[in-house]
């Protein structure tokens, strides 16, 4: 991949749903179309990581019918999101869930 930084997201689909829920304590993981949830350091924000299966903006309406929430929007898949999209797509889902946890734990 080449190019500048937003040259390379704008090369990806939108493919996280961010979400400030009124409940800071609700898990989205029970959603149908949600991936998993990752919650945003220094903030009450959580990116949703939407499956292939699913469209971004289905799941946006079915977390809004959820939760109240305070914003919710598509967001732009950051660097290490594409990594590990990139690395599920050449290495499986568990590779990509390995670089998930590191990412994560560092």
């Amino acid at each position: 991949m080449d190019g500048s930084i937003s040259s390379i997201q704008e090369q990806f689909d939108p493919r996280v749903v961010q979400v400030e829920p009124v409940n800071k304590s609700i898990s989205f993981d029970s959603i149908e179309g949600v991936e998993h949830s990752t919650q945003i350091e220094r903030s009450n924000k959580v990116n949703l990581r939407i499956r292939e299966d699913a469209t971004p903006t289905d799941v946006l309406q079915r977390v809004v019918a959820f939760t109240p929430v305070i914003s919710a929007q598509l967001a732009r898949p950051t660097l290490d999101e594409i990594f590990i999209e990139q690395v599920a797509r050449n290495r499986g889902a568990d590779a990509a869930d390995a670089v998930r946890m590191e990412f994560e734990n560092a």
